[in-house]
This record gives C-alpha cells, sequence and structure tokens, in this order.
C-alpha cells in the first residue's frame, strides 16, 4: 500500500514595518525569523513593505500574496501599532479573496492582548504570542494528518485560549548579520538581549510578563561585534534595541571584547 504524501509547506513571510530611509532593507525583527527559517530549511517566501512610505498601498501586499500562494501556503504576518490600519484592511481582503491558506499573526499587537483575540482580528486562524522564531519552525514542521500541532504560544482561533507564550533558545538562533541578511551598511540596529527586569509604570515591557529578559549567546554577539567593526566595514551609526543594554551577564563581556577589536 502506497504511503500518501504528505504536502510541503510553504510560509509567505509578510513584513509592514514603520522604515526610515537610512534602513536597512529588512528589520531586524524579520531577518532575525527568516534566518531560523533559513537554517531549518523552512520553504519560506518573504517580503517587507513600508507602511509609512506614501508609495505603500495595502491592496499591493494583498495582490502579491495571492499571486505567490497555492493551496499548501500559509501567511504569517507582524502585527504592530502602527500597521494596524493596513492590517485590518489586508487581513479583510485576503479573506474576500478566498486565500487558500492559513492566516498567522504574531507580534506585540498579539502578545500583549490577553484573550478575545478572534474578537480584534476575525480574519485570522492561528495566533502566536511570545518570540515567534521557534513557534514558526514548529508550525511549519509536516504533519501527516494533524493542521494544528500543540505549540507553545500558538493559540488556534475557535479553540480554547490557554493565553501561553512561546518560548525560545536564543542559543541557537542563528544571526542575521552573520548570515547576510543584513547589509553591512551605515546603519544597522542591533540586539544583543530581549525582553527587560523591570516593571517601569511608563514602559510597554511591564505590560507581559511572559516576555521576560533573554541574552543571545555571548560567542554570537562577539562575532557579531567583529562583524560590526571589521576594518572594511560600513557601519558608521548603530542603534542597539536592547531595553536595558548595561545589564545581564555579557555586557561587560562585550565591553572588553569590543577594546580589542
Amino acid at each position: 500500500m502506497l504511503k500518501a504524501q504528505i504536502p510541503t509547506k510553504r510560509l509567505m513571510l509578510i513584513a509592514l514595518d514603520y522604515m526610515k530611509t537610512k534602513d536597512p532593507p529588512i528589520s531586524l525583527g524579520q531577518s532575525s525569523i527568516l534566518a531560523n527559517l533559513h537554517q531549518n530549511q523552512i520553504d519560506v517566501f518573504p517580503k517587507s513593505y513600508a507602511v509609512n512610505l506614501p508609495s505603500f498601498q495595502p491592496d499591493d501586499v494583498t495582490n502579491d500574496i495571492i499571486q505567490n500562494a497555492n493551496e499548501s501556503t500559509d501567511v504569517a504576518i507582524g502585527a504592530y501599532i502602527w500597521n494596524e490600519k493596513s492590517l485590518q484592511k489586508i487581513l479583510t481582503d485576503l479573506k474576500k479573496n478566498h486565500f487558500p491558506g492559513r492566516i498567522i499573526l504574531g507580534g506585540p499587537q498579539i502578545s500583549y492582548t490577553k484573550q478575545h483575540l478572534e474578537k480584534y482580528y476575525p480574519q485570522v486562524d492561528v495566533f502566536i504570542r511570545g518570540y515567534g522564531e521557534t513557534a514558526l519552525i514548529e508550525y511549519m514542521q509536516p504533519q501527516s494528518t494533524n493542521r494544528k500541532p500543540e505549540v507553545n504560544g500558538i493559540h488556534y482561533a475557535g479553540q480554547p485560549d490557554r493565553v501561553r507564550s512561546a518560548k525560545t533558545n536564543f542559543d541557537q538562533l542563528p544571526s542575521p548579520f552573520l548570515n547576510n541578511l543584513i547589509p553591512n551598511q551605515s546603519f544597522i540596529r542591533w540586539e544583543t538581549q530581549r525582553g527587560c527586569p523591570f516593571a517601569c509604570s511608563f514602559c510597554q515591557h511591564r505590560e507581559s510578563s511572559s516576555l521576560t529578559r533573554r541574552h543571545f549567546e555571548f560567542t554570537r554577539i562577539a562575532r557579531e561585534i567583529q562583524w560590526i567593526c571589521r576594518p572594511k566595514s560600513n557601519v558608521r551609526d548603530l542603534n542597539l534595541v536592547d531595553p536595558t543594554f548595561n545589564s545581564g551577564p555579557n555586557y561587560l563581556n562585550a565591553l572588553a571584547w569590543h577594546s580589542f577589536v
């Protein structure tokens, strides 16, 4: 008896970013997820859009998705406060145009929403709270019959919401800089850790105890410092996106390493 062939999953990874003219062509968040998808050999089609540009049109995003999709294609989009209006139109239009795959939504708008996700995003099939790198990999693994694999941090629309956040092993995440996803250009954004140990009343980080602080492996940080400071480097403007850069076990090590580069 012939064994049924499991169709290969394909993912469209869409970024709706607020980008400055000096920014790299791909954001740090998008490139980190993409690097991990590549490392795990997931079939992925990435595309980035700058929602703040006068030329940006949500219809262009919808058309690109529909034209590049098939029945084995899911689409994953990051939800942020700056793209909410455009995102809602894109999600609605995807449903109107009978997008054949599943719609996956992650990002701060999802991670910081504790309940009623379907109320705010009725078009979405899969929600990811927390760090998306590992959750997307686990979701995209081939499944013989289970189209809703149990993955920590993933909530499926219409099912009981356990309000769990996805975790990831930061020591296993590949660097988007060392993998050449982010070009060595005059301005880059860089992170050495995520999350924050504090709960300041003015800061959004306090709103989610699940997004606890995680540090990248120091070997990776040291290699990225070398990449930034190499003799022929083009980097002249560095934006640290760490909530608290001068904290954690790698801070003094990074400074000491930098003094020898």
